[in-house]
């Protein structure tokens, strides 16, 4: 995966195995991706909002887009 640190507090796109979601990143660990302020993107439905914080596996990424 990319190197993200210097995106710490940027908004990205990240995509999964399963899903789509766009949010900010809050911490980056050699393991994880936490994002805030998620919203789940899905194909034909409206944005989703997820309050908290969304911890993503890194091996579980497929891309990162930074906009």
């Amino acid at each position: 995966m990319k190197d993200l640190r210097t995106h710490v507090s940027r908004r990205v796109i990240v995509e999964t195995d399963s899903m789509t979601v766009e949010g900010v990143i809050a911490r980056l660990t050699g393991t994880t991706i936490e994002l805030e302020n998620v919203i789940l993107l899905t194909e034909g439905a409206a944005p989703r909002s997820f309050d908290g914080v969304l911890v993503i596996p890194s091996d579980r990424v497929a891309w990162v887009q930074v906009p």
